[in-house]
Parts: C-alpha cells; structure tokens; sequence
C-alpha cells in the first residue's frame, strides 16, 4: 500500500513536470513586466509562474489567522476530552452507594 502510494505521487509529479515543461516550452514569448519601481522584460512563462508564486504566498498568509484559531480551538477541546476522561474514570472507580 506504502508503495502505492509512492508510485501514484512520483507518476502525478511527472505529469505535472511535463504540463509545466509544455507550458514553458509554448510561451517564450518575452514581455514587458511595468512595476512600481521600474520595467523589467521576461518570458511570459516566468510572469505567469512568478504571479502564481505571489498568489499562493498571499493566499497562505491570508489563511494564516484561520488556522492558528482553529489550532487554538483543538487544543481547547483536547484539554476539555482530557477533562471529561478523568472525570469518567473517578466516577466509574467510585464504590456504588446502596439506594434502599
């Protein structure tokens, strides 16, 4: 099953590395890139990788605040399972009281 796993993820890697290399390969085109400090002139395929580059560093930051809550929230709930397992556990070990 390890193995598998393994092979599936290297086949998916190389597909995706062709796809990559087929793109590069179809736009060399070079562009001109206007920023705030200047000009700079680039195959378009480098424009669109390092686009896609920023947009996935803003969007991980961006997420950044919503995973660290939900991380703060689970160890709350962890603390709380702990709680209620020892209260459990003292209740269970208690002698049972006779009721007549």
């Amino acid at each position: 099953m390890r193995n598998t796993k393994r092979v599936i993820g290297f086949v998916f890697l190389l597909v995706v590395a062709l796809l990559v290399l087929a793109f590069v390969v179809q736009n060399v085109d070079s562009i001109t890139v206007d920023y705030f400090f200047g000009e700079q002139e680039m195959p378009l395929a480098v424009a669109l990788v390092a686009t896609l580059i920023v947009g996935v560093v803003v969007g991980v930051l961006a997420s950044l605040g919503w995973v660290w809550r939900l991380r703060r929230r689970l160890r709350a709930l962890r603390r709380e399972v702990d709680t209620s397992r020892k209260e459990v556990e003292n209740l269970r070990s208690m002698p049972l009281k006779d009721s007549a």
